[in-house]
């Protein structure tokens, strides 16, 4: 009886699906390099027609002729335009910018403003809140009726909302500030 051991570690691919392997890449790699070349022939010829098309709008423009010189303006003529659009835009502008500023100093510590809302034929914002103690909204109401001298603050409601998961439970109001625009 006679013992064959292979000691050999390479394991050795038949030489059939390696050439057919290489034969799958070399088609791919052609078909690539086919796309390529036919995209640079297509580019070459866009080439050569944008270049032809440049050439006649240059014969018909008259290359030779300079541009035509820029158009004077009137430094006095501009000055009264832009003073007249930034009077028209002041006139226009919202005095939002003056109202967030001015609530932004009565706030208090405790308190969350919810939402904002406007009414301005009436002259009137309601604001609604969210206070985590009932001394934070009294203070904030208290510091609210000095928002201006016509001004005047009404409580619409409050209700105490049920505490979620990782927040202490917090009292909602809604307030109407007569005069606030």
């Amino acid at each position: 009886m006679k013992i064959r051991v292979n000691l050999a570690r390479r394991i050795y691919l038949g030489r059939r699906p390696v050439l057919v392997g290489y034969g799958i890449i070399m088609l791919l790699l052609a078909a690539w390099l086919f796309a390529t070349l036919r995209y640079m022939v297509i580019a070459h010829d866009r080439s050569f027609v944008a270049a032809d098309q440049l050439r006649q709008l240059e014969s018909n423009s008259g290359a030779g002729e300079p541009l035509p010189a820029t158009r004077k303006i009137d430094p006095q003529r501009l000055a009264a335009e832009i003073a007249a659009s930034n009077e028209i835009l002041e006139m226009a502008k919202p005095r939002w910018v003056g109202m967030l500023d001015r609530l932004e100093e009565l706030m208090v510590p405790g308190i969350q403003l919810r939402s904002l809302t406007p009414d301005f034929p009436r002259g009137q914002l309601r604001l609604e809140l969210a206070a985590r103690d009932p001394e934070a909204l009294a203070a904030f109401l208290t510091s609210l009726q000095g928002y201006g001298p016509n001004s005047q603050v009404r409580l619409l409601s409050q209700m105490l909302q049920a505490p979620a998961a990782d927040q202490p439970p917090a009292l909602i109001c809604r307030v109407e500030l007569q005069g606030g625009l």
